[in-house]
């Protein structure tokens, strides 16, 4: 399908998706770039549309396989105008691709205070390989940050991930491009508070630990016991993790560094932690 208008009412729902509004309203998220989109469609997340840029293909070839890859799982293609393009793209140089993906819902994971009966269920608590380990983002507000943590994630064999309020909208493209395609492989939750995440996950998982990253923490993060079912919590760029989490913890990870910088970036230092709680689970 041709549109060639900006206004047209496919594009304006669309580029309404720049904003979190949207992305709630619509339940959807976009995802732009060659790379991305193909990952994209490799994935389980639903896929509503993809748009090509007319008369743009980055190497000759990538629109032919991703419009293959999109006629398999017979999703709607269109091609855009340059100025209906832009009106949905937010990247100064595009590839001139993006596709709308759908936000999958978060199953239910009882956070209603008293209601035992409805504890997490067993789809979302527990995963074989790594039964209990997850990640939390408590205020979290960088964008940038918020992706790379997700991909480290998928990375380390996390397979989910909480986003507190407070936290960057992991479905917003910033966040989505520094993903790396890491957010369509993992399981994400967002809307509730942090110390709801903690609590919930603590209730499926009572012997599991919560660990915080702290520059200032008592426990070494190579000396402290990461596996099992263990909540990694990396807390706000500027003040760390909130009160709430740090009482509901068990202690505070730090990481050795030999030179006298104050601290290390967020993503930086949560990717510290999840390479070495993976690395412990890989030697039991």
């Amino acid at each position: 399908m041709w549109i060639e208008s900006e206004k047209n009412p496919w594009i304006r729902r669309w580029a309404a998706l720049q904003s979190k509004k949207g992305r709630k309203e619509q339940a959807s998220f976009l995802v732009e770039g060659v790379r991305l989109v193909k990952e994209l469609l490799q994935s389980s997340l639903q896929v509503h549309a993809l748009a090509f840029l007319i008369d743009r293909d980055a190497d000759g070839g990538s629109f032919a396989a991703l419009a293959d890859l999109a006629g398999l799982r017979q999703v709607p293609m269109y091609h855009l105008s340059a100025r209906a393009f832009a009106a949905v793209s937010d990247t100064v140089t595009s590839q001139g691709v993006i596709a709308v993906a759908g936000i999958p819902s978060s199953p239910a994971i009882g956070l209603d205070d008293g209601e035992e009966t409805r504890a997490i269920q067993p789809s979302w608590g527990y995963d074989a390989e790594m039964g209990g380990r997850a990640l939390l983002l408590d205020g979290v507000q960088d964008p940038g940050n918020v992706g790379t943590l997700l991909r480290s994630a998928d990375a380390f064999a996390l397979k989910r991930v909480f986003c507190g309020q407070g936290t960057a909208d992991p479905y917003g493209q910033k966040a989505v491009r520094a993903s790396m395609g890491g957010l369509f492989r993992l399981q994400v939750h967002s809307g509730k508070t942090s110390t709801e995440y903690v609590n919930a996950w603590h209730r499926q998982w009572p012997q599991g630990e919560v660990w915080v990253a702290d520059a200032a923490g008592a426990s070494l993060c190579s000396e402290a016991v990461l596996t099992g079912p263990v909540l990694l919590v990396i807390g706000n760029e500027g003040n760390g993790v909130s009160p709430g989490v740090l009482s509901l913890a068990h202690g505070r990870l730090r990481i050795p560094m030999a030179s006298e910088t104050e601290s290390l970036n967020a993503a930086v230092a949560g990717s510290i932690l999840l390479y070495e709680a993976y690395r412990q689970e890989m030697k039991r």
